[in-house]
């Protein structure tokens, strides 16, 4: 007898694909956001007449961003 191959349903396959690419986007985000955070830090040491807490939450954001995209893009490739 031959055995019936277990099909992925394409529900599973999608799930699949989404949570790896929220992953690497997730990755992707706290690498930016570790980062941008050294190099404000370092800016910083320079005493510069800028806000921290702005720029610090101009880095998170743009981060977000970045990794948002970065997670459209890997979605619709995959």
């Amino acid at each position: 007898m031959i055995k019936k191959e277990k099909r992925r349903r394409l529900s599973h396959e999608i799930l699949g694909i989404t949570f790896l690419c929220f992953i690497i986007s997730a990755f992707l985000c706290l690498l930016l956001c570790g980062i941008g955070t050294v190099i404000t830090d370092h800016f910083f040491e320079l005493e510069t007449d800028i806000d921290y807490a702005l720029a610090t939450t101009r880095v998170i954001g743009i981060s977000v961003v970045i990794s948002a995209l970065f997670f459209a893009l890997l979605f619709l490739i995959g």
